[in-house]
């Protein structure tokens, strides 16, 4: 997974990448997703999540837009994890 870090410590992963992107924010033990990928890809998001789980918290969920290759997995996501919503 790519990651980028700002000069306050904030990082942002690539947690999936392709025709789509899957991004996490993470910054003091919180974490926030952007976008869910497509729903054949399930099973790799939700390992890539459970890497990060041991050192933060999911709490919120983005989406950038509702195209199905942007949002396909957000039901599967509200279902295994607390997560606020919010769609631009």
């Amino acid at each position: 997974m790519k990651q980028w870090v700002t000069g306050k410590g904030r990082a942002v992963h690539q947690v999936m990448g392709g025709a789509w992107n899957v991004y996490a924010l993470t910054n003091d033990g919180n974490m926030i997703l952007v976008d869910t990928g497509r729903r054949y890809r399930w099973g790799t998001l939700q390992n890539r999540i459970e890497h990060f789980r041991s050192r933060c918290s999911p709490w919120a969920l983005v989406l950038t837009h509702t195209h199905f290759d942007h949002a396909e997995n957000v039901a599967r996501l509200k279902e295994a994890l607390p997560l606020k919503l919010s769609v631009h």
